[in-house]
């Protein structure tokens, strides 16, 4: 008995000192893991902070070509206008008793609604700096797989139809938050998730042309940082991977 006992204590201080091998060993990776989640979190921040720079300057870039855009209408539209003038005072010469006044200068011109892009133009859908990576059928919660590819962009960035179509299913859901698809002229469609909140005057059924704002990046329903949840639906409504698709785009 008192060897039995011997051994049973032996084996209970065996068991106590791989107990706190492990307890150790437990406070160290607890320890390891924080650092890691620190040096990620940092990661992200520098990540969305190259980004902000990036879409500043991009954004202004965009508002330059906007505004000599706009100009160049302008400047379009006076010439057209000055051609129809001349054209009219020369035929109305013979009969005038006074100078002729030409035209009073146009009011600022603002740039009409982009119109269709020709048929199969595909542009990004990011209008501004993202970046992104080949994540397509990676593990997601509850045992499914990734059906997408994510865009990180600063929250506010601009997101355009990647083609022409129709708007269908501006919804709100618990996973993909505020979302909307671009139901293309091709037959596929796009499925974004994640927006902050639609472009004015988005509703459901309007006709879209590539490149038109339809809304813009957020990180509603189950999003931990602000991105573009876009999925590719084939009409025969199989999900494929976009990740090709728009990396030849964006």
């Amino acid at each position: 008995m008192a060897l039995t006992d011997r051994e049973l204590i032996n084996t209970l201080e065996q068991a106590r000192r791989d107990y706190v091998r492990q307890q150790a060993l437990l406070t160290e990776t607890l320890a390891e893991q924080e650092r890691v989640s620190a040096d990620l979190e940092r990661l992200v921040e520098g990540i969305y902070a190259e980004l902000d720079a990036a879409n500043t300057e991009y954004q202004a870039v965009k508002q330059e070509w906007d505004r000599q855009e706009a100009e160049r209408i302008r400047r379009e539209e006076e010439e057209r206008r000055l051609r129809e003038w001349l054209a009219t005072s020369t035929t109305a010469a013979s009969g005038a008793t006074g100078p002729i006044t030409p035209p009073p200068p146009s009011p600022g011109t603002t740039l009409p609604p982009p119109p269709p892009a020709p048929a199969g133009t595909l542009v990004c859908p990011v209008d501004g700096a993202t970046t992104f990576r080949d994540s397509w059928g990676e593990a997601r919660p509850g045992g499914r797989g990734h059906t997408g590819v994510d865009m990180m962009s600063p929250i506010g960035t601009p997101l355009v139809a990647i083609e022409n179509g129709v708007l269908i299913n501006l919804s709100w859901h618990y996973a993909g938050g505020i979302g909307v698809t671009v139901d293309g002229d091709s037959g596929d469609e796009w499925y974004y998730a994640h927006l902050s909140g639609y472009a004015p005057g988005i509703q459901s059924g309007m006709r879209v042309a590539a490149g038109q704002l339809i809304g813009y990046v957020g990180e509603t329903g189950n999003a931990s940082v602000p991105h573009l949840h876009l999925a590719h639906i084939l009409s025969t409504g199989q999900y494929v991977n976009p990740y090709p698709v728009v990396a030849s785009l964006c």
